[in-house]
C-alpha cells in the first residue's frame, strides 16, 4: 500500500509523487476546498485494467492467452460480491472472477449489479 498524502498546491502548480507498491484497491483523490474536485487512483504494474463509460461498457486490449482473475469495484459498494452474469446469479469472493482468455475476441458477457454503500 502506497501512503497518502496532503498538500495545498497553488493554482497552475504541481506536485510529483511516485508511488512504489501495487494497491489492492483505488484510493480516493479529493481536494479540500473543492469538493467536486475527485476522483479515483489504482497503482497497478501492468496494463491490464479499464473504467467503465457511463453505459457500463468496459474493454481490456491485448490481454495474453490464459487464465486471468479479475476485480470487480465500485465506488460505492466497493469490491462486488454478488452479480448476475448472463443471466445468472454469481456470488464473487472479495470481487474476484477467474476466466480463461482464449485467442481471437473475448466477451465476458454482461454482469449486472446494484451497488449497496458500504458498510
Amino acid at each position: 500500500m502506497n501512503y497518502g498524502f496532503s498538500e495545498l498546491i497553488p493554482a497552475g502548480g504541481t506536485v510529483k509523487r511516485k508511488f512504489t507498491k501495487e494497491d489492492r484497491s483505488p484510493s480516493a483523490v479529493a481536494c479540500n476546498i473543492h469538493p467536486w474536485e475527485s476522483g479515483w487512483l489504482l497503482i497497478r504494474d501492468n496494463p491490464y485494467m479499464a473504467v467503465s463509460s457511463n453505459h457500463g461498457k468496459l474493454q481490456i486490449k491485448n490481454l495474453p492467452v490464459g487464465t486471468h482473475t479479475f476485480v470487480l469495484w465500485h465506488e460505492l459498494a466497493g469490491f462486488i460480491k454478488e452479480a448476475k452474469r448472463k443471466g445468472v446469479a454469481q456470488e464473487f469472493k472479495s470481487g474476484r472472477v477467474t476466466v480463461e482468455i482464449k485467442p481471437g475476441d473475448n466477451d465476458l458477457g454482461e454482469f449486472v449489479i446494484k451497488p449497496k454503500h458500504r458498510q
